[in-house]
């Protein structure tokens, strides 16, 4: 199991390290799953890539910045996000992605030029 973030799904402006340094992080997970394919049978290992948005920690204090409203609305509670991230990754899932409003998040990612995402959240 992999933490990675629902940051991997597209760029944010002024957390972009943190969103590139995920995205990279969600790439790898998935070259990691496709590398298996040539592992001799038995070999094979779960590998799942968690995606949450925000979860309730210390990490967004330690930010400095003030957590935005929308986000606060839609933290998570940590053994909730790891309760899920167990259960997709016995299943052999590729991502864990907690709660609705990050699936929607991914699905738009996938559905919506990211340049009009990018000047909606800019």
């Amino acid at each position: 199991i992999y933490m990675v973030s629902a940051a991997a799904f597209l760029p944010q402006p002024g957390f972009s390290i943190y969103a590139a340094t995920k995205a990279f992080a969600l790439s790898y997970v998935r070259s990691l799953r496709a590398e298996q394919h040539a592992l001799p049978a038995g070999k094979h290992r779960k590998i799942t890539a968690v995606c949450p948005g925000a979860i309730k920690t210390e990490f967004l204090k330690g930010l400095g910045k003030e957590v935005p409203w929308y986000k606060k609305l839609v933290m998570a509670e940590p053994d909730k996000v790891a309760a899920l991230a167990w259960k997709d990754n016995q299943k052999g899932r590729e991502m864990s992605v907690y709660g609705w409003t990050i699936r929607a998040t991914y699905a738009a990612s996938k559905l919506i030029p990211h340049a009009w995402i990018l000047k909606i959240i800019s």
